[in-house]
């Protein structure tokens, strides 16, 4: 069979190990096209990046955080890192009437691990140059944990971010901090780790730039003209233990100048910035430094009585408080305003347990004994009801009448005891003759049956200079008329109106015996 160079069949007896070595040529061949591809179109899409863009968000983000950064440009590496050039951070003044401070950095390098990152683990390293020492900082988060490493090396204390700005006095000396943080969950209040901290030949002050510490007392927050005061060599470490660092050697430093020591403890909360001190400074000025320095020598005599130590121990004590945004000095004998309400608190709770042990022992002699069952306390309950039942007065009240046993039905009105039965006689004028022992009607009642008289008067049963009074009158009626009024006759109910001189009164005509 004849085979060309352009076209033409495999032979159906060719071996299977020829057609194997094809396809992997041709397999080999398709990836290479397609790494060559690749290449190419990260190398256009690196070269197109839109840097600046980029460089906006990171700023975005970060005043989103709470800190204000600038950043110029980034350059962006393929193998996972970058680089932000031109860096202006921007710090908020530490009081009103100083303007915002900036930290320019020049070069900012920043490396991000990819093949953690595509593990599900976040480590990012920044790093950058300073005309003296380096700032290296880590921060790695997994599912668990989070760890942030900081590292500072021989950075002159002028350099320090807000520390000249915060205190408004040149400051000398090189500073060295190692930090080494384990947070659980990434939460800074179970943090575990260890932060050392060295500061050689550290000085302060020029004698003309006033010295502002903040949260002081009123005359160090005006500012004081500090002369160039000598720290010396402070070195310490502080343990981190459940999210509290905590002094355990104090930080003690000793000059020609001053003998200064710090102690206590940091407690860490989320976010950092809620940090808060909770530190003492013990702080004696030597006396060849007060001879040079007047006006602090006078403000440092005259110190208030909660800043001065108690003997044996010489010169002031502050407390170091507050969060870490916002530290606030103190003497060392004052109290804040939490303590003064946890002092309240105390004494508010101490009196009423006083008050309640009185309470008790007054209720011990005069408490009584009661019964200690429900049996009992019901067979004193029933005692009292029998006993008040027998003090009650007996009334001794009968029914009215007897209920009847027959089934017959009961009569309206009772019978009559006798047959002597009145019976009611309409023409009778509904009146009985009145007898010797059964007054009648009028006199019952004292009314008179006549007429009315002229208006002289009218029987009203009461009594007046002519009134017949249940009396024997004069004798004869005199034929004059009553001066007063008719009353009632003396049995025969007669009385009143006119006599006619035989004693016939103007009514029923009675004699007047």
């Amino acid at each position: 069979m004849d085979l060309s160079i352009t076209r033409g069949e495999i032979p159906a007896d060719a071996p299977a190990v020829t057609r194997s070595r094809n396809w992997g040529r041709t397999l080999r061949r398709v990836f290479g096209w397609g790494m060559l591809g690749m290449f190419f179109f990260l190398l256009f899409a690196w070269i197109a990046l839109p840097t600046k863009a980029i460089a906006w968000r990171i700023s975005h983000e970060a005043k989103k955080a709470g800190y204000v950064v600038e950043i110029e440009d980034i350059s962006v590496m393929p193998w996972g890192s970058a680089t932000l050039e031109n860096v202006t951070w921007t710090f908020e003044p530490s009081r009103p009437d100083s303007p915002p401070q900036q930290y320019f950095m020049e070069e900012v390098d920043i490396s991000v691990g990819l093949l953690s990152l595509i593990g599900g683990t976040v480590d990012v390293e920044v790093e950058t140059e300073r005309e003296d020492g380096t700032i290296m900082a880590r921060y790695v988060q997994s599912s668990s944990e989070t760890t942030v490493e900081v590292n500072i090396d021989g950075l002159p204390l002028y350099d320090v971010p807000k520390a000249a700005q915060a205190l408004n006095v040149p400051l000398y000396g090189l500073l060295n901090v190692k930090a080494d943080i384990t947070a659980p969950d990434g939460k800074f209040a179970k943090a575990e780790g260890k932060i050392t901290l060295a500061c050689s030949a550290c000085r302060a002050g020029d004698g003309e730039s006033k010295l502002y510490v903040p949260g002081g007392s009123k005359a160090l927050r005006d500012g004081i003209t500090l002369p160039e005061i000598d720290f010396g060599t402070l070195t310490g470490e502080l343990i981190v233990k459940k999210g509290a660092a905590t002094i355990e050697e104090p930080i003690a430093t000793e000059s020609e100048d001053m003998i200064m020591s710090l102690t206590g403890k940091l407690k860490l909360k989320d976010p950092f910035q809620k940090s808060r001190f909770s530190m003492l400074m013990k702080l004696e000025l030597t006396e060849k430094f007060l001879e040079d320095a007047e006006r602090l020598a006078f403000i440092y005599r005259g110190a208030s009585a909660n800043a001065k130590l108690d003997p044996p121990e010489r010169g002031l004590g502050f407390k170091l408080g507050g969060p870490v945004s916002k530290p606030q000095f103190r003497g060392v004998k004052s109290k804040s305003t939490a303590e003064n309400l946890a002092d309240r608190r105390k004494k508010r709770r101490e009196r009423d347990r006083k008050r309640a042990e009185r309470r008790a022992k007054r209720g011990k002699k005069t408490k009584k004994k009661t019964p200690e069952t429900d049996d009992a306390k019901k067979d004193e309950e029933k005692k009292d009801e029998e006993k008040k039942d027998d003090e009650r007065p007996s009334l001794n009240i009968a029914p009215l009448d007897d209920e009847p046993s027959s089934d017959e039905p009961r009569p309206a009105l009772p019978p009559a005891e006798d047959d002597d039965v009145e019976v009611f006689d309409p023409n009778d004028g509904g009146r009985d003759e009145p007898t010797d022992d059964q007054p009648s009607v009028d006199d019952r009642y004292g009314r008179d049956d006549a007429q009315p008289d002229d208006g002289q008067g009218q029987d009203d049963g009461q009594q007046g200079d002519g009134q017949d009074d249940g009396q024997q009158d004069d004798g004869q009626g005199d034929g004059q008329q009553d001066d007063g009024q008719g009353g009632q006759d003396d049995g025969q109910g007669d009385g009143g109106g006119q006599d006619d001189g035989q004693g016939q009164g103007g009514g029923s005509g009675g004699q007047g015996q």
